[in-house]
C-alpha cells in the first residue's frame, strides 16, 4: 500500500493540474478580451497581449519581438521586471538554426527553453541579458501567424533559476492560443481590407466619368455604370440583358467588327475610336477600350468595355482645324493655307503667279486711329480684295498688313500684271474711318513659276523681294521679280554673313520669361528666348533673323548654342535654391531633321549636369505635324531620355488629335491671341476653354501664353489651366533680372 506521503502527493497532482488549467483558462479569457478590445491593429494587439500575460507570470520579464533586419531583434512591447534592461541591450535575432538544440518535445512546435549557461549560443548579447537579470533560462515561443512568422514571445525569470513546470505549461497554452488569435486577427484584417477594396471598386465603377459596360461571354450586358446611361440615353433596365449591338451606329462595316473581335480574341484587348448611336438617334464618337476577362479555367467569362464620349473633343478639333488654316481677324486663309495651295498648284504643273501685297504706311494709320480702327480697315481691305478677284483665284492674309494672292494657270506676265492693276483699282476709293476718309494704297510684288522657282518658298521669297522694291520706289505700284540677286536678296546675304560671325563672336544672348504655376503663384519654369546683340545696331529680336537662319541651316549651330546655354543657366538657378525649376527651349523643323539632335541634347545635359526632366522642348504645330513624316523616332528618343515635349502656339497651326495621339507630347501652350481675348470675346474664351479641356482629357499640361491682366489669370485659373506666362509676370529679360 502506498505510504501516507505518497497518497498526499498523488492527491495534490490533480489539484495542481486543476489550478494550472484554471490559470490557463483565465489567461485565455484575458487574451480573448484583449483581442476583442483591440482594433485589429497589430501594434495594439501586441500591447494588449503582452499586458495580459504579465500578471500570470509575476517576477518575470516578458516581451514580444520581431526581426528588425541585419540579424537583430526589435522588441515590439515589454512588460514585467527588468523592462529597462532589455531596452538597453541590442539582441541578436534567435534564428531557427541557433534555437534547434533547445526545441521542446514534439507537440509543442515553436517553443524553446534555453538555459542561461548556453545563452551565448543565441548570441553574446543574450548572455549579457541573462546576467543583467540574474535569469536562469530564456523561454521563447513563436506566436506569429504564417504571414508574420518572425513574431516571438519571450520570457525570462528574473532572479530565479528556471520557471516552474506549471508556468512553462501555462506559457505553452498561452503561446498556442496567441498564435491562433493573431492568425484570426490577420484573417479579419485581410477580410476587412478586401471588403474595403471591393467597396472602393464599386464606388469607382459607379462614379467613373468613363462609361463602363460588362457583358457575359455571350455578349449580353450584365452591368453598366451611370455614365453609360448619361452618354447613351438608355436606362440601366433597358441595357441589362441587351447586347452592345443596341448602340451600333451602322457606320462601320462588318469587316471592321470582324477585325476588332479578331484582335480582342488574339491579344485579349482592343482600343480605338468608334461611332455609336444614342437612344435619340444621334451618332457620336467614342474612344473605346475592350478587354476579355478570363475565369479560373482560362476561358473568357466576361468582356469589359470602357469608353469616353469624344463629342466635345471632336467639335473642338474641328473648330481648331478651321482656325489653324484661317486668319482670325478677316476669316481669310492664313499663311499655312497659302503655302499649301501654292504647293498643290506647283505639283499639278503649269504657270502660276504669286502676288504679295503690303499696305503702304499702315503703321501711321494704326498710330493715328488706334488698333481697333486699324483692324476694321484690314477687314475692309480683305473684303474689297476678295470681291475684286475671280472665283478661282486664292486670297490669303499672311499676317499684319500683308496679303497674298495665287493666280493659277496665268497666261503670261502681262496677265499677272493685269490682276495686280485690278487690285490697285479696287482699293483706290477711300475708306471711311471715324467720320474721316482715309486713302490706302498697296505695294505689290509678283513672281511667276517656273522662272522664279518651282517651290512655294522660292516664289514667296521672290515676290517678297519684288514687293520691297515696289516700296523702295515709293509704294502704290507693282514690281516683278527680276532674274539674279535683287536688293533684298543681297540684304539677306549680308544678314546671313553677319549671323555666321555672330556665333563665332559670342554676340548671341538668351533672355528668359517666367512660367508661373496658377495654383500656387510660384515660378516653376522659364522659356529661353534668343536675342542678337549686333554691333552698331543693338539688341535684335528673333523675328529679324530666325527665318533666315532656318532657311540657311544656321539654325542648327544656333540651336545647339541655345540648348547648352539654357541648360547651363537652369542648373545655376537650381543650385542657388530652385531645384524644381525647368527651362523651355524652342525647337525648329531643321533641328528636328538633324539625326544627331538627341545626341546633342544628351551632351548639353551632361555638360551642364541638368536633369533631363527639367528640359522642355517646344515645337510649333507645323513642326509637330511635319515631324509625323520622319521625326517621330527622334521625338521618342528624346522622350526616352526624359526630356519633355510641348506644342507651342497651339491653335494656330494644324491642331489635330491625330498628332497629339501619335507624338509623345507632354504640354500644350495656348497661343497668346486667344488668351488676350478671353475676358472680352466669347469666341476666344470658348477656344481657350476647349484647349484646356482637351489637354486635361489627354492628361497633358497646359500653359497660357501672353497673359497681361489679373482678369485673364482669374479666368484661366477657373477653367483649370495649369500655368501661364506673359507680360503680367514679366517681360523676357536677362538671367540676372529674373526674380528667381
Amino acid at each position: 500500500m502506498p505510504s501516507k506521503g505518497e497518497n498526499g502527493a498523488a492527491a495534490n497532482e490533480p489539484a495542481a493540474e486543476l489550478a494550472l488549467n484554471a490559470k490557463a483558462l483565465g489567461a485565455l479569457l484575458d487574451l480573448s478580451d484583449a483581442l476583442h478590445a483591440s482594433d485589429d491593429d497589430q501594434t495594439d494587439i501586441v500591447r494588449r497581449l503582452c499586458g495580459g500575460i504579465a500578471p500570470r507570470h509575476p517576477g518575470s520579464l516578458i516581451f514580444i519581438a520581431e526581426e528588425a533586419g541585419e540579424g537583430m531583434l526589435s522588441a515590439r512591447h515589454v512588460e514585467g521586471m527588468g523592462a529597462a534592461v532589455i531596452r538597453d541591450v541590442c539582441l541578436e535575432w534567435p534564428t531557427e538554426h541557433r534555437l534547434a538544440p533547445f526545441a521542446a518535445p514534439s507537440g509543442t512546435c515553436g517553443f524553446w527553453r534555453v538555459p542561461s549557461r548556453q545563452a551565448e549560443l543565441l548570441g553574446p548579447s543574450w548572455k549579457t541579458l541573462c546576467a543583467g537579470l540574474d535569469a536562469g533560462e530564456i523561454v521563447l515561443a513563436r506566436i506569429g501567424a504564417d504571414t508574420a512568422a518572425s513574431l516571438i514571445l519571450g520570457l525570462l525569470p528574473v532572479r530565479r533559476a528556471v520557471l516552474r513546470e506549471a508556468e512553462v505549461r501555462l506559457l505553452q497554452y498561452v503561446a498556442k492560443a496567441m498564435r491562433k488569435s493573431l492568425a484570426a486577427a490577420g484573417e479579419r484584417r485581410a477580410l476587412q481590407q478586401e471588403n474595403r477594396r471591393l467597396r472602393l471598386a464599386a464606388r469607382v465603377f459607379e462614379h467613373a466619368m468613363e462609361g463602363v459596360i460588362i457583358t457575359d461571354a455571350d455578349q449580353s450586358i450584365v452591368a453598366v455604370n451611370k455614365s453609360v446611361s448619361r452618354v447613351t440615353g438608355y436606362s440601366e433596365d433597358e441595357l441589362i440583358g441587351a447586347t452592345p449591338r443596341l448602340l451600333s451606329s451602322g457606320r462601320h462595316t462588318a469587316e471592321f467588327y470582324r477585325e476588332m473581335w479578331r484582335t480582342l480574341h488574339e491579344r485579349g484587348h482592343w482600343k480605338g475610336e468608334i461611332w455609336n448611336r444614342r437612344k435619340n438617334g444621334e451618332i457620336y464618337p467614342e474612344l473605346l477600350s475592350l478587354s476579355a476577362i478570363h475565369d479560373e479555367g482560362g476561358d473568357v467569362g466576361h468582356y469589359l468595355a470602357i469608353f469616353i464620349d469624344l463629342t466635345l473633343q471632336k467639335e473642338a478639333e474641328q473648330r481648331l482645324s478651321h482656325l489653324a488654316l484661317h486668319d482670325l481677324l478677316t476669316g481669310l486663309p492664313n499663311r499655312e493655307s497659302f503655302r499649301a495651295r501654292i504647293d498643290r498648284a506647283l505639283r499639278r504643273g503649269g504657270r502660276h503667279a504669286v502676288l504679295l501685297l503690303d499696305i503702304d504706311r499702315f503703321k501711321n494709320i494704326n498710330d493715328t486711329f488706334g488698333h481697333p480702327e486699324g483692324d476694321l480697315l484690314l477687314k475692309c481691305v480683305a473684303s474689297r480684295l476678295h470681291a475684286a478677284m475671280r472665283p478661282q483665284d486664292f486670297l490669303a492674309r499672311l499676317g499684319g498688313d500683308e496679303f497674298g494672292v495665287l493666280i493659277e494657270d496665268v497666261a503670261d506676265r502681262d496677265a499677272a500684271g493685269d490682276v495686280a492693276h485690278v487690285l490697285h483699282e479696287c482699293l483706290a476709293e477711300p475708306f471711311r474711318v471715324d467720320r474721316l476718309e482715309v486713302g490706302m494704297t498697296v505695294s505689290i510684288g509678283v513672281s511667276l513659276s517656273p522662272g522664279d522657282g518651282t517651290e512655294a518658298s522660292a516664289l514667296i521669297r521672290h515676290a517678297d523681294a519684288a514687293m520691297y522694291e515696289a516700296k523702295r520706289a515709293g509704294g502704290a505700284n507693282s514690281e516683278f521679280s527680276v532674274p539674279g540677286i535683287g536688293a533684298e536678296v543681297r540684304r539677306q546675304l549680308e544678314i546671313e554673313s553677319d549671323l555666321r560671325r555672330a556665333i563665332e563672336r559670342d554676340e548671341l544672348r538668351l533672355h528668359y520669361q517666367p512660367q508661373v504655376d496658377l495654383a500656387s503663384g510660384r515660378i516653376v519654369g522659364v522659356e529661353a528666348l534668343l536675342r542678337w546683340m549686333k554691333p552698331g545696331v543693338g539688341l535684335i529680336g528673333p523675328a529679324h533673323f530666325i527665318a533666315l537662319a532656318e532657311e540657311t541651316g544656321l539654325i542648327v549651330p544656333i540651336g545647339e548654342w541655345v540648348l547648352n546655354e539654357a541648360c547651363r543657366q537652369c542648373k545655376v538657378w537650381q543650385e542657388s535654391g530652385q531645384p524644381g525649376l525647368q527651362v523651355a527651349v524652342n525647337l525648329s523643323v531643321r533641328q528636328l531633321r538633324d539625326e544627331g539632335l538627341a545626341d546633342k541634347i544628351g551632351a548639353a545635359l551632361a555638360r551642364s549636369g541638368l536633369d533631363a526632366a527639367r528640359l522642355e522642348l517646344e515645337l510649333t504645330e507645323s513642326v509637330a505635324v511635319g515631324s509625323m513624316e520622319g521625326g517621330v523616332a527622334t521625338l521618342h528618343r528624346l522622350r526616352n531620355i526624359g526630356v519633355k515635349l510641348a506644342v507651342d502656339d497651339f491653335g494656330t497651326g494644324f491642331s489635330s488629335l491625330h498628332y497629339l495621339k501619335r507624338l509623345p507630347i507632354d504640354c500644350l501652350k495656348i497661343e497668346q491671341t486667344f488668351v488676350q481675348g478671353v475676358t472680352g470675346d466669347r469666341h476666344d474664351a470658348a477656344i481657350v476653354n476647349a484647349i484646356v479641356t482637351l489637354a486635361r482629357t489627354l492628361d497633358l499640361q497646359v500653359v497660357a501664353e501672353g497673359v497681361t491682366s489679373e482678369e485673364q489669370i482669374a479666368y484661366l485659373r477657373r477653367i483649370g489651366c495649369h500655368q501661364a506666362q506673359g507680360y503680367y509676370y514679366g517681360r523676357p529679360s536677362p538671367a540676372e533680372a529674373i526674380p528667381i
